[in-house]
């Protein structure tokens, strides 16, 4: 029987909400819809140093910047963003866009956004955003020569 997706975490104006959260897969996978309101502002471009991120579009167009690249992600598309890749999504569009993520391995789950929207309401010192804490364990160790 299909999981029922979780109830959304918001985060600012972005809505996550987990269809296949990292536990639930054991670490092998992580699916989650965002909700990208127009013009709203959304997260600083960042990079994900263990895992692969695959997006695709559902409703309107979500503008991507991948390693500098500029790309807009219509419905039906999809955008693959290989790890340790700097990147950024926009909605500059007059209507809510809808998105997909595919979280592979799943070692990013439900557990650090929902942390990472608390954050925001503690003093600065309080909480380190850290998202290993939350990930499953890991099946494999580590290729040796690696560092963070």
């Amino acid at each position: 029987m299909p999981e029922t997706p979780h109830e959304a975490i918001q985060l600012g104006a972005l809505s996550v909400r987990f269809h296949v959260d990292a536990e639930e897969s054991d670490g092998s996978v992580s699916v989650f819809e965002c909700e990208v309101p127009a013009n709203a502002r959304m997260p600083a471009p960042h990079s994900h140093y263990d895992f692969d991120e695959t997006v695709f579009g559902l409703d309107a167009v979500i503008t991507f910047t991948v390693g500098g690249e500029r790309t807009d992600l219509s419905s039906g598309e999809a955008l693959f963003i290989p790890r340790r890749v700097i990147h950024a999504f926009t909605n500059d569009g007059d209507v809510d866009a809808r998105m997909l993520a595919v979280i592979s391995p799943g070692l990013l789950g439900s557990r650090y956004f929902e942390d990472s929207g608390s954050a925001r309401r503690r003093r600065p010192g309080e909480h380190r955003k850290d998202w290993r804490r939350h990930a499953p364990p890991r099946p494999h160790s580590r290729p040796t020569g690696l560092t963070d």
